[in-house]
């Protein structure tokens, strides 16, 4: 019995051995649970992206009044030329404007230009600047024109190629245009849109010119340019009369001289190269010479 009982030990010993293997077994082959703590997340880096810079106007002129200012626009690339001209008021916002698109064209070729306010800001003028290659050029450009500043609409001054010039008050346009042949010199009141003109013999041909047009302090007449060629000759013209006065002969490069400015309402100051005039322009004489 004795045996018995310890052969059934034995068994039970040996059972639980097995049973304490097996166990040990089973959880070796279980993979080791990893616990990832989380790490610091860095903020976000603080990225400044550019912002795109408004284009600056090429030109800027504010109006009498203080109240408008016309901006220009010009841009250029291979594909395209486009102008713009817009009226914003102090604040910025914009009250008229337009803009035009065309391939692009060699030089020289005309461009979008303001030519000045009108006195009681209301309209702003503006016209399409142009110059001759290789000759003296008396034209100012192309297309004279007023934008109203409150309304946005347009009116037509000058057509085609021309010279032109306010008068200091804003009350007389003087003008001469390319189309006109033979070649005239007109002044328009802008106040009642009247007319008086002189006739300018010239040679028919495509270089001969009437401009350079410079008006008295008191607008009691203007200075005036013709050329022929490579020779041009400066006059006065008194809007009372509308009769001319020749004042002097001048070339380019032999004899060249230009306009200086008024020294009072009858004496106009021209430079030549060798020397400096004060020409009366009533009379037509040089009143004094002096050097450069």
């Amino acid at each position: 019995m004795n045996n018995r009982f310890l052969k059934q030990i034995s068994v039970v010993l040996i059972l639980f051995l097995l049973s304490f293997l097996i166990a040990c077994a089973s959880n070796s082959a279980q993979p080791t649970s990893v616990i990832n703590l989380p790490t610091d997340t860095p903020f976000p880096t603080s990225i400044n992206f550019p912002t795109p810079t408004p284009s600056l106007p090429d030109e800027h002129l504010s109006a009498p009044n203080g109240m408008f200012v016309g901006r220009t626009f010009h841009f250029r690339s291979n594909q395209q030329y486009s102008e713009s001209l817009e009226i914003i008021d102090t604040a910025g916002t914009p009250i008229a404007s337009f803009s035009h698109m065309q391939p692009p064209v060699p030089d020289p070729h005309a461009y979008l230009m303001m030519a000045g306010w009108s006195p009681d800001s209301q309209y702003l003028y503006y016209y399409y600047a142009w110059g001759l290659d290789g000759f003296i050029t008396l034209w100012d450009g192309f297309n004279l024109q007023s934008i109203d500043s409150t309304e946005g609409y347009i009116t037509p001054l000058v057509n085609g190629l021309m010279a032109f010039s306010f008068s200091p008050s804003g009350t007389y346009l003087a003008f001469s245009r390319d189309a006109d042949q033979p070649r005239q010199l007109t002044i328009r009141n802008l106040d009642n849109l009247a007319e008086r003109s002189i006739v300018i013999q010239l040679p028919e041909n495509e270089t001969t010119q009437v401009g350079w047009l410079y008006w008295a302090p008191t607008e009691e007449g203007l200075i005036y340019h013709k050329s022929t060629l490579m020779d041009y000759s400066i006059y006065y013209l008194p809007i009372e009369s509308m009769e001319s006065v020749h004042l002097l002969d001048c070339a380019m490069e032999i004899n060249w001289c230009e306009f200086d400015q008024w020294l009072d309402n009858e004496t106009i100051r021209v430079n030549k190269v060798d020397s400096i005039l004060e020409i009366d322009v009533k009379s037509g004489l040089v009143v004094n010479t002096s050097s450069p």
